[in-house]
């Protein structure tokens, strides 16, 4: 029987943090009159998030890329595929983002995107 390890209990307690985290920070930037909401999610379907070089980045659909160094205001980047991507981390100084297909895209500042192979 595989048990997890400490290491994996831990990725999976701070993903969940920062996806905490990226709500909040969301929900907070609609508070307002409760008779008006503004849509601030501006994300295609996530598929996870990373925390490195002070920027957030999340990855997902159709090979989606943003980026955000507060959590509220994202820009949307180039990733050059139009694979779903499933994962993301910040590791060694740099991104990795995976997907579908062999997708990889590594950035070391989470805005300039590079094809890296498997």
């Amino acid at each position: 029987m595989n048990l997890p390890t400490i290491n994996s209990i831990s990725r999976l307690a701070a993903r969940a943090a920062l996806w905490l985290l990226l709500c909040a920070v969301s929900a907070h930037a609609a508070l307002g009159p409760l008779d008006k909401w503004t849509r601030v999610h501006p994300f295609p379907n996530w598929a996870a998030a990373a925390f490195g070089a002070n920027r957030f980045v999340t990855v997902g659909e159709l090979g989606a890329i943003q980026s955000s160094g507060d959590g509220s205001n994202w820009v949307t980047h180039a990733s050059g595929t139009a694979a779903q991507f499933f994962d993301v981390i910040f590791a060694n100084g740099k991104f990795v983002a995976t997907g579908s297909l062999g997708a990889i895209r590594t950035s070391v500042n989470g805005t300039d995107w590079t094809l890296a192979s498997s």
